[in-house]
Formats: structure tokens, C-alpha cells, sequence
């Protein structure tokens, strides 16, 4: 008498496919608002707050900003209560050069998010009467200008508060522009 071991009506399905890892993120806020600086910095340093995302095993730093960021003068400083005394001095465009610098020293990878228009002013679409087309891509270029280079920097995030606001247009049959 002979055993079957091991009958297969059907063929093995096929492995799944295989991603990378996602890179465990976090966001650091405060670019975005009206002291268009990091939120904490006026409590601890910024080399602390890098370690601490170092030593919990985060490898990449999602930065929001906002359009009036991005299109603020270059020797633009951010409120001074809202930084410690190794940043007092110091422009907007240089903190964030700094903590895009620290990052990539502690091998952290960072994103570039366009989050806001003004600052800490969601909207429902990607512009406003403010903020035009012309001027969304005037920030995108002072953004790439200042921070492209750096290798770290690896993407970029648009107006992500304007979503919800896009599809109701959308769905409204309105603004073509979208």
C-alpha cells in the first residue's frame, strides 16, 4: 500500500511582491506658523530633539512649512521667544539650513512639506485670493534654491491641508485649476 504524501490541486500561489521598509517618520513641526521656527526650541536644543529622533529609531524628519515661509526674505528672523540663545540671530532660512545640516550629520533623511499657506492657515484649495499660482511656484523655487543641494533632502510635499477642499471642488463641477 502506497501513501500520498502531499497532494496539490492547485498551483502555489505566487510570493507576495516585496516593498522596502518604510521609513519610520516623524514631523517637526512649528515652520508652518507664526514663528516660522521649530516647535521646542525655545525649551531644549536642537541637537536633543535630532538625538531623541536618533535614539528612537526615526530616520526620516517630515518638515512642514508654509508658502509665507517660503516667500519671506532671506535675512527674515523668526520671533525671538520662539528660539535659545545658539539660535538668537539667526534667519529663518539659517535654522531650518542648520537642522537640515544636524539631520543629515545623524543620518537623517528629511521632507520638505508646503503645508500651509499662510501660516498656520489651512485652506480649502492649493491658493487663495493671496496666494496665486505664481506664487506657490516662487516658493517652490525658493525652497529648492536654498535646500536642494543638500543630500539629505530627498522629497517634497505639497499643500496637503488643501485636500479635502480640491475633491468638494472637484465634485462641485468648479474650479478647473485644480
Amino acid at each position: 500500500m502506497s501513501k500520498i504524501s502531499h497532494i496539490s490541486l492547485s498551483p502555489s500561489p505566487p510570493p507576495p511582491p516585496s516593498f522596502p521598509p518604510l521609513p519610520p517618520g516623524i514631523s517637526w513641526f512649528g515652520c508652518e506658523g507664526h514663528g516660522y521656527t521649530f516647535t521646542g526650541l525655545n525649551f531644549t536644543t536642537m541637537d536633543t530633539i535630532l538625538n531623541f529622533f536618533v535614539q528612537h529609531k526615526f530616520n526620516t524628519v517630515r518638515i512642514p512649512v508654509s508658502v509665507a515661509f517660503a516667500l519671506a526674505p532671506l535675512d527674515t528672523k523668526p520671533n525671538q521667544r520662539f528660539v535659545g540663545k545658539s539660535l538668537k540671530g539667526k534667519t529663518i532660512w539659517e535654522i531650518l539650513g542648520e537642522a537640515i545640516d544636524q539631520a543629515a550629520l545623524r543620518g537623517l533623511m528629511v521632507m520638505l512639506d508646503m503645508h500651509t499657506l499662510g501660516p498656520q492657515e489651512p485652506s480649502d484649495l492649493w491658493y487663495d485670493e493671496q496666494y496665486q499660482e505664481a506664487d506657490i511656484l516662487q516658493a517652490w523655487t525658493n525652497i529648492m534654491a536654498a535646500y536642494s543641494a543638500k543630500w539629505n533632502v530627498f522629497a517634497l510635499g505639497e499643500c496637503r491641508e488643501g485636500r479635502v477642499g480640491e475633491r468638494r471642488a472637484r465634485m462641485r463641477g468648479g474650479n478647473k485649476r485644480v
